[in-house]
């Protein structure tokens, strides 16, 4: 069976990603329509979210590894 692979903002695969399997959370970019909202139900349900998927709202990022000047960062 053939998956769809996606991206998260960080770089990294999504099926990879612990906040993926325990949470069902779903991939997005940093400038994803649905990016916002994900960070909004990551504070409800974690009580804190992705720091690097934050900046990369922040910064209109889509990708930090190929689209930010200031990659690798502190965050990673």
């Amino acid at each position: 069976m053939e998956t769809e692979i996606k991206i998260s903002a960080c770089g990294i695969c999504c099926s990879v990603c612990k906040m993926f399997k325990l949470e069902n959370c779903y991939c997005v970019s940093g400038t994803d329509s649905r990016a916002k909202e994900k960070l909004k139900k990551q504070q409800e349900k974690l009580g804190d979210v992705c720091k690097i998927l934050a900046c990369a709202v922040e910064k209109a990022i889509s990708y930090c590894p190929c689209d930010c000047k200031e990659f690798p960062c502190i965050l990673y």
